[in-house]
């Protein structure tokens, strides 16, 4: 229920301190609640001092649902949005649910509103997977990512705020429309300092097409989401 920090500002990396947050994290200690709004918030006050050309990231891991704290969606969030907002500085906050008992909603809003993204792993995950969510994120392919359409036909597009995209990562867009027809999407962002456009032109899928039954199901979801 409690939340402490390894240092109450940011350090450089070297080798006192990595040795430092080794014998730290091997202190640590399983029990009591879980207070995801203080966790976040405290480390999301760090970045008040920090340097605006460091990439800012945030990796949060959870097992259970937030008990302790503000315990509800809505004032994590806000919490969240508010202590960024303090900080004035843009956060890359990606979330990680461990096991079954997370809440995937929360994590995903979380990772969404703040230029990340959420995953869901197993128990036997974490060791495979964080490094290559390392290897991920140091090849940004659009930051910043911008999405038009044309003609501008698409209602209720999903999801609200574009992520950032990384290499081997996936943008999933759902939308309503009209009538089933051509459109370009135009992607537009920074990678590596400089300016990127992609253009993709695909054809609207009609869902009363037995096969393409699927896609409002798809929309429904990113929507309640």
């Amino acid at each position: 229920g409690g939340v402490t920090s390894f240092k109450p500002d940011h350090v450089n990396f070297d080798a006192v301190h990595q040795t430092q947050a080794i014998n730290y994290i091997n202190r640590i200690n399983p029990g009591g609640s879980t207070n995801i709004s203080g966790a976040l918030t405290t480390a999301i006050n760090q970045f008040d001092v920090s340097d605006s050309s460091t990439a800012n990231i945030i990796m949060f891991f959870t097992d259970g649902e937030a008990t302790a704290g503000n315990t509800s969606t809505p004032g994590i969030l806000n919490d969240v949005a508010t202590a960024v907002a303090q900080a004035e500085t843009e956060i890359f906050l990606f979330t990680f649910g461990i096991g079954e008992n997370t809440n995937e909603q929360l994590l995903t809003l979380l990772a969404q509103d703040n230029n990340g993204f959420a995953e869901f792993l197993g128990d036997d995950d974490i060791a495979t997977r964080i490094p290559e969510f390392y290897f991920t994120v140091r090849n940004p392919v659009l930051l910043g990512t911008e999405v038009s359409f044309i003609p501008p036909i698409l209602n209720e597009v999903y999801p609200k705020r574009y992520p950032n995209l990384y290499k081997g990562e996936q943008l999933i867009l759902t939308a309503q429309y009209p009538i089933s027809d051509s459109l370009e999407i135009v992607l537009e962002g920074t990678a590596f300092g400089q300016d990127v456009t992609y253009r993709y032109k695909i054809g609207l899928a009609d869902s009363l097409v037995p096969e393409y039954s699927f896609l409002p199901k798809l929309w429904a979801r990113s929507k309640i989401v």
